[in-house]
């Protein structure tokens, strides 16, 4: 019997997720693997990243099995298929207390880090209608909760990347970029907010 969660238009692709180590991004890569795809995960810290692999072995053990020729795969730098970035940081300042250096901190996972990624994706990523990026963001700038100003004003920003706000160009000639909005998701970085 088939206890899959997810369907399996995924099999054999190549995806990397930017912080694929717990709330959305490890969704993601729990439900690509699940339909077969070949998945890397990336994260800022080496024990989250551990556990989180260890997590996603457990919940499928024949990808154990596969582990070494996707670590091969991945060695060899063969195209990616799909970018999905859920990376983020969270710099709660209120308006008056806001440094400088907290500006541009907070711009660095939110905003720079995903303009490099189209930037360098046209020679990692597979060129091609299938293929995509995908970057998420938040209602933050909508409806900002306190202390919120910072990481409210960077998320609008990406918008710029991805269609439709970019149809022209170059690098969507080659694949599709997105945003998504997740609104306020039960992760750990939310537990940040709940003391406003």
């Amino acid at each position: 019997m088939d206890t899959r969660k997810y369907g399996s238009k995924l099999a054999g692709k190549h995806i990397l997720v930017f912080g694929g180590m717990s709330g959305i991004g490890f969704c993601v890569a729990e439900a690509a693997l699940e339909q077969g795809a070949n998945v890397f995960i990336s994260g800022s810290s080496p024990a989250k990243l551990a556990s989180a692999l260890k997590n996603l072995l457990e919940a499928y053990p024949t990808t154990k099995e596969n582990l070494n020729s996707i670590l091969i795969s991945a060695t060899e730098l063969s195209k990616i298929d799909h970018i999905v970035f859920t990376s983020g940081n969270l710099h709660l300042a209120h308006v008056s207390r806001i440094q400088i250096d907290q500006v541009y901190a907070a711009g660095v996972v939110r905003f720079l880090v995903p303009i490099i990624i189209a930037k360098l994706s046209s020679t990692f990523l597979q060129a091609g209608p299938e293929s995509s990026i995908t970057f998420t963001g938040g209602a933050g700038s909508q409806r900002p909760p306190p202390n919120f100003a910072i990481a409210g004003a960077y998320t609008p920003g990406l918008e710029g990347l991805t269609e439709p706000a970019a149809p022209r160009a170059d690098y969507l000639k080659c694949w599709k970029a997105r945003q998504r909005l997740g609104g306020l998701v039960d992760l750990k970085m939310s537990l940040k907010l709940t003391f406003m």
